[in-house]
C-alpha cells in the first residue's frame, strides 16, 4: 500500500484486502507496519480501522495467519493488564480458552479498544495469545524476582542455586 492512506481509500482497501488470501493479507500487514526497522504506530491505527470494517467471518478466516508478536507489540502501548501477580502466574498454567477476557485489561484509546473487542469476539484464541504476549513481560519479571529471592535464601544457607543443584543432581543420577 506504500504511502497511500488506508483510511482515505477505505472502500478500495477493503475490496483489495477482502480478496486477499490469508497469507497475502498477513504479509501486507507485516510489510506495511514496519518503517525503518520500527513499528509505525500511526499506520497501525489505520490498519485497525480497516480490519474492523472487514466482515467478522473474513477476519476469522485470516486471523490464524496474522503475526501475533507483531500485533502484541503494536497493542502493548495501549493495553494494560489488570491482574495481580498471582493471577498472572496462574494464567500461564491454564488452557488458552480459559485464559483472558476483556475484564482483565483496560485500554484508554477507544479505537484500539473497539479493535481488541473485535478480535475478542471473532478470534478468541488470537486475543488470548496477544494478551498473553503482552503480559509475559510482567509475569516473567515476577518469576525472575521469585527465582532471585529463592537463590538468596539458598545462598544464605550456603547451598548452591536451584539451577546449579539441578546440574549436580543430573550428573549424580546418570
Amino acid at each position: 500500500f506504500g504511502d497511500m492512506s488506508l483510511q482515505e481509500y477505505l472502500e478500495d482497501s477493503l475490496v483489495i484486502l477482502s480478496n486477499c488470501t490469508p497469507e497475502q493479507f498477513a504479509y501486507s500487514v507485516d510489510i506495511d507496519l514496519w518503517k525503518l526497522g520500527e513499528i509505525d504506530h500511526d499506520r497501525f491505527k489505520e490498519w485497525v480501522e480497516v480490519i474492523k470494517e472487514l466482515p467478522g467471518h473474513h477476519f476469522e478466516y485470516i486471523s490464524d495467519h496474522l503475526d501475533v508478536n507483531l500485533l502484541s507489540s503494536c497493542l502493548k502501548k495501549y493495553v494494560e493488564i489488570n491482574l495481580d501477580p498471582t493471577q498472572l502466574i496462574l494464567m500461564e498454567h491454564l488452557e488458552k480458552e480459559h485464559q483472558y477476557s476483556m475484564h482483565d485489561i483496560s485500554i484508554d484509546n477507544a479505537e484500539i479498544e473497539a479493535f481488541v473487542q473485535y478480535i475478542y469476539f471473532h478470534a478468541p484464541e488470537l486475543f488470548s495469545n496477544i494478551i498473553r504476549n503482552i503480559s509475559i513481560g510482567d509475569s516473567q519479571e515476577i518469576i525472575n524476582e521469585a527465582k532471585g529471592e529463592r537463590d538468596d535464601r539458598l545462598s544464605k544457607e550456603k547451598m548452591p542455586s536451584f539451577e546449579e543443584a539441578q546440574t549436580i543432581y543430573t550428573k549424580l543420577s546418570d
